[in-house]
């Protein structure tokens, strides 16, 4: 991704390659407030905010989080997809353990 011309871009993440916990040495952590924590069956989707954008984590396993509790959510730089201006995918990282490449 760090090829990618300068530019106006999108990043995109599936919510189960969001974390509370991190994964790998190159997560990055994201501070953010409990907004919702839904559990459905044997997992939990946990809706936060950060700033002005929300990002929903769906989490294997029950969860139990405060509404209004602040906390740290992880995202692996690898599982990234970005997006030109266009919509179109510019870059894509790792998944499942092989890298994608934009189409």
């Amino acid at each position: 991704m760090r090829e990618l011309p300068p530019g106006d871009y999108r990043i995109g993440v599936r919510a189960n390659h969001i974390n509370v916990s991190s994964r790998s040495g190159d997560s990055g952590a994201i501070r953010a407030t409990v907004e919702l924590a839904e559990i459905n069956g044997s997992e939990t989707y946990v809706h936060a905010r950060h700033g002005d954008f929300t990002l929903v984590a769906l989490l294997e396993g029950v969860h139990e989080f405060a509404l209004g509790a602040e906390i740290d959510l992880y995202l692996d730089p690898a599982r990234l997809f970005v997006f030109n201006g266009a919509g179109d995918l510019a870059a894509a990282g790792r998944q499942n353990g092989q890298t994608a490449e934009a189409r």
